[in-house]
């Protein structure tokens, strides 16, 4: 997932700009399927590659909802 972040967030091209959005919607899929302890770090890595999407593409990504 990180390459994919990394990958469309640094895209100068229009075409892998419109592909963040369901990027997005994927991270947050994955986040509210499992919700047992056992994968809370790898909550804590989605979250971090929401906030490197937020940040890099200016987008609103609403992540706040799941870490409470």
């Amino acid at each position: 997932m990180k390459l994919w972040v990394l990958a469309l967030t640094d895209a100068k091209t229009s075409d892998l700009v419109l592909l963040v959005h369901p990027l997005v919607q994927l991270i947050v899929g994955i986040i509210r399927l499992t919700s047992n302890i056992k994968y809370f770090p790898f909550h804590l890595k989605a979250f971090e590659l929401l906030t490197m999407i937020n940040q890099k593409t200016g987008q609103f990504v609403p992540a706040m909802q799941y870490i409470i």
